[in-house]
């Protein structure tokens, strides 16, 4: 698994969608699989609320938002989702550390890039 510290390392991760087709899909996926994610009794809840801003943000069409925010946020989500990350999500107390660590650099990234 790719260890994603930076906004490049995300960007280059295959999580990130590289064109509107697979932004599209990775939206259907997201929407698909994420209730059952956030049912996870294990999520700490400062995560499952960053999961629930941005996956809200994801859906968001009113506010203008600079191009690439919503792959950014989707190849977070994606992360999340996915099962093989570099800490699993079983692993008591820290197995949703990684995963906090990646949606904080999503959560920084995009923080200039939206605008009502």
């Amino acid at each position: 698994m790719p260890k994603i510290e930076t906004l490049e390392s995300l960007v280059e991760s295959p999580y990130y969608p590289r064109d509107d087709k697979q932004l599209e899909a990775a939206k259907r996926a997201i929407e698909k699989a994420l209730p059952r994610k956030l049912r996870s009794k294990k999520m700490p809840p400062r995560v499952k609320a960053d999961v629930q801003w941005l996956s809200g943000l994801l859906k968001e069409s009113r506010w203008k938002k600079k191009k690439g925010v919503d792959a950014i946020v989707a190849a977070g989500l994606l992360y999340l989702l996915n099962g093989k990350d570099s800490i699993p999500d079983k692993v008591q107390v820290i197995g949703y550390f990684d995963d906090s660590i990646v949606l904080d650099v999503v959560i920084r990234s995009i923080q200039i890039g939206v605008a009502k």
